[in-house]
């Protein structure tokens, strides 16, 4: 059963000297892959949701932080092993400054300063296992992030 979804044929071609070599171990060559796909379509769909899982569950459990940013809100989620904890950086609506990607830091420190930035703090117990949970956030529109961005805020807020 599919813990996480099926890769794309684009996100599958980018992993495709992992898919060789993830086929080569369940002794399957080229060939053999493509006559499973023309008389097998539902054992060559498993092999590729296992492979899926895979990928998945290797990006997840190797990224400590999901990241979110809006033009007026910016969201860091550090996972634990058993919680995530949040942390929101929320720019009030009448303030000209606006979050991207390139300019994080540079919109905190003024919006800070100006006080026209809210921090929020949460913490929730997960409802499923951490990497299902992170794949949930994925979902909703998060990307995997390090430590830095969520470490920055916990300090202003500490």
């Amino acid at each position: 059963m599919l813990k996480f979804r099926r890769l794309t044929q684009n996100e599958l071609k980018s992993f495709q000297k992992q898919f060789i070599e993830f086929l080569r171990k369940h002794n399957l060559n080229q060939e053999d892959w493509n006559m499973m796909q023309r008389r097998e379509p539902s054992k060559a769909k498993t092999l590729i949701d296992i492979f899926s899982d895979m990928v998945f569950y290797s990006i997840l459990s190797k990224s400590p932080c999901l990241e979110r940013i809006n033009p007026k809100e910016f969201k860091s989620y550090r996972f634990l092993e058993s919680k995530v904890i949040a942390i929101c950086a929320k720019i009030k609506a009448d303030s000209p400054h606006s979050f991207d990607k390139n300019n994080l830091n540079e919109v905190l420190g003024k919006t800070l300063l100006n006080d026209n930035l809210e921090v929020f703090k949460a913490e929730k117990d997960f409802d499923n296992n951490r990497e299902q949970e992170m794949f949930r956030f994925l979902n909703d529109g998060c990307y995997p992030a390090d430590e830095s961005n969520f470490e920055l805020l916990a300090d202003w807020i500490s």
